[in-house]
């Protein structure tokens, strides 16, 4: 989603709803925790509306310390993820090995494993009339609702070991993804990857780059932009990223390698 803004200037069928929105976790629903974050859901309100990864200093210093004004409504909501979390506290007190546990040593225990969601959610609407008169005053170009649709062809090579993300496989990774794609507003789609898929382009294409296998299995979505990404594991350097993005005739846009993640 890095290089959306190399394709803004042209017309696309995606449209993009929730631009002035967000949500956003809360720890309570009291006026003090509801102004502490509002600033934060204006922030994310601004990149989608936007497309910037980072705000110009101005934005972040005029605009982030008014966001109340900015608000049409918001309410808070319970944390999906809230309830989940103590159900499994409940599971795991309740089996044979924790009966004698005390509660709070059956939280501690799960919390040691991972960090425990806030309870609530907090919901809010912001003005896009307000919203684009205020960056027009500062001179920030925004990118409308009509964006383009992203195709994400990605490879991870694990010592050696190659799939792709999408259909079934790496389910946790594609929830990321689509998580942060709607963070910046940007329609992002993950192929299939079915016998469909497999029968026009191999794992061996995709990491090779052939681009006359890729576009002929892209065709099928009707994206506006097709971006491939190899993740590679290097011995004793983390990750590498080399990404290729090209429009849906193949055409290069862009391309390079990411620095180690």
């Amino acid at each position: 989603v890095l290089w959306c803004g190399l394709f803004c200037t042209v017309s696309y069928a995606a449209t993009v709803d929730g631009l002035y929105e967000a949500e956003i976790v809360a720890a309570n629903q009291s006026d003090s925790e509801r102004n502490r974050l509002l600033p934060l859901a204006l922030r994310q309100v601004l990149v989608k509306v936007t497309g910037a990864h980072q705000l110009m200093p101005e934005v972040e210093s005029q605009l982030l310390p008014q966001a109340t004004r900015f608000v049409q409504q918001f309410r808070f909501r319970n944390n999906p993820e809230w309830a989940e979390y103590q159900a499994e506290l409940r599971r795991v007190a309740e089996t044979p090995s924790w009966e004698a546990t005390e509660e709070s040593e059956v939280s501690e225990a799960i919390e040691s494993e991972m960090l425990p969601p806030e309870p609530y959610l907090l919901a809010v609407q912001f003005d896009p009339q307000m919203i684009n008169r205020a960056l027009g005053e500062l001179s920030v170009p925004i990118w409308g609702k009509e964006r383009p649709a992203l195709l994400l062809w990605l490879v991870i090579d694990d010592h050696g070991s190659r799939g792709v993300v999408g259909g079934d496989a790496l389910l946790e990774l594609q929830s990321q993804i689509k998580q942060h794609a709607k963070q910046r507003g940007v329609p992002v789609w993950l192929p299939m990857y079915d016998f469909q898929d497999t029968s026009t382009v191999m794992v061996s294409d995709l990491w090779g780059n052939f681009a006359e296998s890729i576009i002929d299995a892209s065709q099928r979505y009707q994206p506006d932009v097709i971006v491939l990404g190899r993740v590679q594991r290097l011995p004793r350097q983390g990750w590498q990223f080399r990404w290729n993005v090209s429009d849906a005739t193949g055409q290069t846009a862009s391309y390079g390698d990411a620095e180690l993640l």
